[in-house]
């Protein structure tokens, strides 16, 4: 039989501290007295920040994921099929750097 031995001293790793305020200070009169309205005018087009854009230098892994039946392809989007976004994990690697795709983050 084994046992888990329970530490006796808090150490680093074994909480997770939050940095934002606690739920209490989060009122609707709190949040409305800061908070922040959008910008006027027109969304930012992101695709234009872009030194490429991704769907040129992704274009055989899209039209693989595609094939696979795990991405539906439209004209101006893509969307994740039911099973592409169960197995999102495991299809991210083929978009990493090859020296990247080996190395396993999880």
């Amino acid at each position: 039989m084994t046992t888990t031995a329970t530490p006796d001293r808090t150490e680093v790793g074994n909480y997770f501290v939050a940095t934002y305020p606690p739920f209490s200070v989060w009122t609707q009169d709190a949040v409305t007295a800061r908070a922040v309205s959008a910008p006027a005018g027109q969304p930012i087009d992101s695709r234009a920040l872009m030194p490429s854009h991704p769907e040129r230098r992704f274009e055989d892994e899209i039209a693989g994921l595609g094939v696979e039946g795990v991405l539906d392809v439209g004209e101006d989007r893509l969307a994740l099929t039911r099973d592409g976004l169960l197995r999102v994990d495991s299809l991210l690697p083929r978009f990493f750097r090859p020296e990247h795709r080996a190395v396993r983050y999880t």
